[in-house]
């Protein structure tokens, strides 16, 4: 079963990097950098207001954006599954397995059962298109590199 090839390789990559996870019963992988605050949860018809970086475990970046509104309901599960253990303000490291991305697809650069590494931070939620009241932090990233103007941007594969 893939997602037994999945978590074994994601086990390797830890204990590699000598890292520490906490595994969720669905076989994501995450560590809380920043938890963030606020009175909100993301509920499923929400869209959120993100920055994020996305890698392979090889370190090679797949994608970047930076205050990229998403719909919650149309994330890959490994995210869906992941962000609500932070709330607005918080940061997010998740090791999705490719059983919770994109399976067995090739999607942009990331090529089929890719395990991904994925930085998250949730800026903001709205609920029913509007922003709710306190959830929009300055730039809670204090990352530079995903200060580009908003949008996604595809990096090569070199």
């Amino acid at each position: 079963m893939q997602l037994e090839v999945d978590v074994d390789s994601i086990d390797r990559f830890i204990s590699k990097n000598n890292l520490t996870f906490t595994r969720h019963r669905t076989g994501l992988y995450s560590q809380i950098l920043q938890a963030g605050g606020g009175d909100y949860e993301i509920e499923a018809d929400d869209d959120i207001l993100v920055n994020y970086t996305g890698k392979m475990l090889n370190g090679v970046i797949v994608e970047r954006g930076d205050s990229v509104k998403l719909k919650y309901s149309g994330m890959i599960e490994g995210w869906r599954v992941g962000l609500p253990m932070i709330k607005p303000g918080g940061s997010i490291r998740l090791l999705i397995p490719s059983a919770l991305a994109y399976t067995d697809k090739q999607v942009g650069l990331i090529p089929p059962n890719s395990n991904l590494d994925y930085v998250i931070v949730l800026r903001a939620i709205y609920r029913k298109g509007q922003l709710l009241p306190g959830t929009m932090p300055n730039d809670p990233d204090g990352d530079p590199a995903t200060n580009d103007g908003g949008g996604v941007t595809l990096e090569p594969d070199y």
